[in-house]
């Protein structure tokens, strides 16, 4: 098994090289991670030059309030949906101004909602170009709160790598 904590750290590094090269930045919108894959990116020198910021939303109240995302739509889909991911992602886009944002939502547990599983979640990424990208993530359970919370940011690094055209350092 590779160290998927050095991995992760590839992934932001060479993200925020092709960011820098393009000067271009990005916007996080967090829930289940809790501004994780910020962390993670602020941790690349250099970062500050390509990291706007974001939102950690994980309420959804929050959702609303900060981003705006109506009540009732989120409830017909739910707080961990495509559709809500995308939406995220769209609304910080527009409201960061910058060329791309994320948006992550999951189930990390120890719970999910009715009918659902602990370890599915959503990655979306948006660009002003009209770039969208969505994948939706079925984690075993057994993983554990904290490391499906770290696949999560693992998996959101790679999707923007391979939207912005990052080639991996």
């Amino acid at each position: 098994m590779t160290d998927d904590r050095s991995d992760v750290a590839v992934l932001a590094r060479s993200l925020v090289h092709r960011l820098r090269q393009r000067r271009e930045r990005l916007a996080c919108v967090e829930s289940c991670t809790a501004g994780l894959v910020a962390a993670t990116i602020a941790e690349v020198p250099g970062a500050s030059a390509v990291l706007y910021g974001g939102w950690v939303v994980y309420r959804n109240e929050a959702k609303t309030e900060l981003l705006g995302l109506d009540a009732d739509s989120l409830a017909l889909h739910s707080a961990v949906s495509r559709h809500t991911t995308v939406a995220l992602a769209q609304r910080g886009l527009v409201r960061s101004g910058c060329h791309w944002c994320m948006a992550v939502t999951c189930f990390a547990g120890p719970e999910a909602d009715l009918g659902r599983t602990v370890g599915e979640g959503y990655i979306a990424v948006v660009g002003q170009g009209g770039t969208e990208q969505v994948q939706e993530l079925a984690m075993a359970p057994e993983l554990g709160r904290k490391e499906i919370r770290q696949q999560m940011v693992r998996h959101v690094l790679q999707l923007l790598a391979q939207s912005t055209g990052a080639e991996i350092l």
